[in-house]
């Protein structure tokens, strides 16, 4: 079950990848920039990971937060969007989010 905090959270990345696709780049850039900041936040839930080494990315691995999971799911499939300005806003969040795999 979602807390309210938890809730509220999603709501906010609900209005982040909105303005991913935004048509201005500079809200493109800040929208990318804030959603690798939400999924960098330490007060994610988080279930135990996969051992690897720092810095080494397991293909296999699946990140631990709930919301950083749901981020690149949507991410991924926003790269075929239709819409004018999707694919480069959401594939800049996408290469935004890189370094916060290879940290966890």
């Amino acid at each position: 079950a979602l807390t309210l905090p938890l809730l509220s959270l999603f709501l906010q990345v609900l209005d982040i990848f909105w303005s991913l696709a935004s048509n201005s780049l500079e809200e493109r850039i800040k929208s990318a920039a804030h959603l690798c900041e939400v999924c960098q936040a330490p007060d994610q839930p988080r279930k135990s990971s996969a051992k690897h080494q720092p810095g080494e990315l397991d293909l296999a691995f699946t990140p631990a937060s709930p919301l950083l999971r749901y981020c690149l799911r949507r991410l991924v499939k926003g790269l075929s969007s239709s819409r004018e300005s999707a694919r480069q806003g959401f594939s800049l969040a996408l290469s935004g989010l890189v370094p916060v795999l290879v940290q966890q």
